[in-house]
């Protein structure tokens, strides 16, 4: 089919693209869900150092810039992640279109701050989604940046486990023999060792805990209550409507034309150019 034959078909069916294009538009507009948008405003601050140290080492080259830029990136993919949406639909007890909301997250260009926006069929229901998704998120990013404290902190509570048994034996060992130097070079050093592992373990559980590691996620500006639904996604899903069923009356066209032209071969060819002719 040559371009001629699109505009032929275009001019003879132009009023069925026109009805397809302005039913379809009427439908959507009529069965058409409000969405009300609510937004939540973080600030990313400087992240405390998650590691614990067992030994005395220099300390790495470290970027101010590059931890802010990670750590906002890791809080951004725990806010988009779908454990996050499932627990706030689980706690809200969230069904039909409530339960499918839209969810956005946009950073602001060289700064910590950082907004999510949710689109719900009623205010209420979107300042309350997006409230509850802001500090499941907050809860999230921060167990996982926890999670290498909670490692090490099973680790050295197995450690201190050890080192408590082996100071039992050298008490036993310099009670029993109590002028033996060696036992009590043994029991020192014992002391020394559970006192050493003692003092990580207590760092380990100080960052393992979610609230040390949430302490650089704070929320600045609460979910607020939205007054009227979004206008502008209205229109764009009204323009992409409109658009989709031009192009679906367009292919429709084309298809009636075709099979008239297979059909009534004489017509087609007296009628085409008589169509086209003020063109």
């Amino acid at each position: 089919m040559t371009l001629r034959d699109v505009l032929c078909a275009i001019v003879r069916w132009w009023w069925l693209i026109l009805a397809l294009s302005v039913s379809v538009t009427a439908v959507l507009t009529f069965r058409m869900v409000p969405a009300y948008t609510s937004s939540v405003t973080f600030q990313i601050t400087q992240p405390p150092s998650e590691q614990v140290l067992l030994f005395e080492q220099t300390a790495p080259y470290s970027n101010l810039r590059d931890e802010l830029t990670v750590a906002r990136n890791d809080f951004i993919e725990a806010t988009r992640s779908r454990v996050v949406r499932e627990q706030t639909i689980a706690a809200l007890r969230l069904t039909g279109a409530s339960a499918n909301y839209a969810l956005g997250v946009a950073e602001t260009r060289d700064s910590g701050f950082v907004t999510l926006t949710v689109d719900a069929p009623e205010a209420s229901t979107a300042q309350t989604i997006a409230q509850t998704h802001a500090s499941l998120a907050i809860r999230e990013a921060a167990r996982l940046r926890a999670l290498p404290a909670v490692m090490v902190k099973q680790v050295l509570t197995q450690q201190l486990t050890t080192a408590a048994e082996t100071l039992d034996r050298a008490e036993r060992d310099a009670q029993t023999d109590p002028s033996s130097l060696s036992a009590h070079a043994k029991l020192t050093q014992a002391q020394t060792d559970y006192g050493f592992w003692q003092k990580k373990l207590g760092e380990a559980e100080i960052k393992a805990d979610t609230t040390y590691a949430s302490s650089f996620m704070q929320i600045t500006s609460p979910a607020n209550l939205p007054s009227q639904p979004s206008v502008q996604k209205i229109r764009l899903q009204q323009v992409m409507g409109a658009v989709g069923s031009l192009v679906v009356g367009v292919g429709l066209a084309l298809v009636l034309e075709s099979m008239t032209r297979r059909r009534h071969p004489v017509l087609a060819r007296r009628s085409g150019p008589s169509l086209l002719a003020p063109l």
